[in-house]
Parts: structure tokens; sequence; C-alpha cells
């Protein structure tokens, strides 16, 4: 359409954080993992359809919300 270019069209920025710590005591590994520390939303490119009602608008998110996990591991 026109003259504009493939890229002109560009979705918000995306910043994520996971963080995993881990402790060992005797033949026991404790470990915790946290993926997206700080609960932000990663939302999805805009709606590219040049005459759709949507164009434009975020509809999505691309990733999932805070997700926490724990394991125990025993070493012999």
């Amino acid at each position: 359409l026109g003259n504009a270019a493939r890229t002109t069209l560009f979705g918000p920025g995306r910043w994520n954080a996971d963080v995993a710590l881990s402790k060992k005591i005797a033949s026991f590994q404790f470990r915790a993992e946290v993926f997206n520390v700080f609960n932000n939303a990663q939302f999805a490119v805009p709606n590219t359809t040049v005459g759709s009602p949507l164009f434009g608008r975020i509809t999505s998110t691309v990733k999932s919300s805070r997700q926490v996990q724990l394991a125990i591991k025993y070493v012999f």
C-alpha cells in the first residue's frame, strides 16, 4: 500500500529477568528457579492488517506470567 516500507510498524519492547538459586547441603541439592521475576507483561506485535477494525491494536501477550519451579535432588 503506497510507498511504506515493510518494517514501519514496530511492537513494544521486551524485557525479561529470570533467577535461579541453588544450595547444596550434605547430599541434597535444593534449587529454586523463577521465570519472569518482575512479572512484566510481554505484549505481542500490533495487528498489521490495513483496513481491519483491529489495525494497530495489541490483543495478546507472548510470554506467560511469573512461574516458580522448585526442585530437590539427592546425590549419592
